[in-house]
């Protein structure tokens, strides 16, 4: 048991850390684009995965500790969807909007089963605002990163002439 927590918690520290480093670096201005969009998503990841790693320590732990730590993965949830709306991911909104009522279903509180139902309808009205939009701007952001890069590396390293 004390070598599962002490794990947990190491996890828990490496993925803060994590989070922390791809906030705080900085690169040059061609990379920066391609950062913005990486080190988000590498972000966004982070967030789900220690909202995960907080709700596993919500099973594990006694009841005046537990309502603490699935807060904390609320807000791991919360900070994950608003990182979807920055970008007009429909398809991630969704998602998230989806784990975010789970989790208010395992909450105790009555609000909590409203906020619930209130994430579970956003969800369906991000899946349909998706559908309708065809393309997520993730893709079409990515797709103008990499003509970008390949630009430089292009002006970086002419063709040889013939």
């Amino acid at each position: 048991s004390a070598d599962f927590w002490f794990r947990l918690e190491n996890a828990k520290g490496i993925l803060v850390t994590l989070y922390n480093l791809n906030g705080s670096v900085t690169f040059t201005p061609s990379a920066q684009m391609l950062r913005n969009t990486v080190a988000s998503e590498q972000q966004r990841q982070t967030l789900l995965l220690l909202a995960r790693v907080f709700i596993i320590m919500a099973t594990r732990t006694g009841r005046e500790f537990a309502p603490k730590m699935l807060k904390r993965a609320e807000e791991c949830y919360r900070d994950a969807l608003d990182e979807d709306k920055c970008r007009h991911n429909y398809s991630r909104m969704a998602v998230s909007a989806t784990q975010l009522a789970a989790l208010y279903q395992v909450f105790p509180e009555k609000e909590d089963r409203v906020k619930s139902n209130s994430a579970r309808e956003h969800a369906a009205q991000y899946a349909a605002q998706g559908a309708r939009a065809g393309n997520d701007a993730t893709h079409n952001a990515i797709a103008q990163i990499v003509a970008m890069v390949h630009d430089d590396i292009a002006r970086a390293y002419p063709a040889p002439a013939a």
